[in-house]
């Protein structure tokens, strides 16, 4: 098993910045507490804080205004791909943390995007499935698959109504990248990935919350399942 990456000051200081915007506590366009404030009440350096702050502004989730202070973004850009890779560059190939992660902000961003769904983001969501089936029956490269896997996904990031939620799963989508291509090139998984999809699209044509939940368990059972056969076999 491997060993669990223990965190650094900084990191434990963005993670618990971070909880507090996706869960609400911080809204957008919200000022946050100066970098003395914040170390002062989290008992650490001020150049500890400087750090978690420039880090969760390169993911989008706070916005640093010169001589102003740090804000909660509530701008719609997406997250910086480069950031990403250098934030979380040494847990890229950990692939029992990725899943973990996958599971938790993936399922949470379909759940919302349930909630929001208008017919129209249905005949989308058919739309992308469609493309979906016609680059594995045509044969088309993993790269080109996994661009329209991505756009599924982001496009229920943008339909879920939570920017915070939309960002996350923007940086999931960029975080498991890697790993998506080498995973989609395990026999089955392309069609794997299909059958869930139209799974959840039929759950929510259907507006049945149970079907819906069944099928991400589901889902998160099976490419479990691919991710331990691919590590048994390195």
């Amino acid at each position: 098993m491997e060993n669990q990456k223990k965190l650094t000051q900084s990191e434990k200081i963005m993670n618990q910045i971070a909880d507090k915007i996706v869960s609400g506590e911080l809204k957008p366009g919200e000022k946050l507490p100066n970098e003395r404030s914040l170390a002062m009440h989290l008992g650490v350096s001020r150049g500890q804080v400087r750090e978690a702050l420039r880090a969760l502004s390169l993911v989008g989730l706070v916005v640093i205004k010169p001589n102003d202070g740090t804000f909660v973004s509530e701008a719609e850009q997406p997250v910086p791909e480069n950031s990403i890779s250098w934030i979380f560059q040494r847990e890229l190939h950990n692939q029992e943390e990725l899943y973990h992660a996958r599971k938790l902000i993936e399922t949470d961003v379909v759940k919302l995007a349930f909630n929001h769904a208008t017919k129209e983001n249905l005949e989308k969501l058919e739309q992308i499935t469609q493309k979906m089936e016609a680059a594995a029956s045509e044969n088309r490269t993993v790269a080109e698959y996994n661009n329209l896997l991505e756009e599924f996904d982001s496009f229920m990031g943008k339909i879920c109504g939570s920017k915070i939620m939309e960002k996350l799963m923007q940086t999931i989508i960029l975080i498991r990248r890697e790993s998506a291509l080498n995973f989609l090139s395990v026999p089955g998984a392309i069609e794997n990935s299909i059958h869930y999809r139209q799974k959840i699209e039929q759950a929510f044509i259907e507006r049945d919350r149970k079907k819906l939940t069944y099928s991400l368990n589901e889902f998160y059972s099976k490419s479990k399942q691919y991710i331990d056969k691919m590590t048994k076999e390195k």
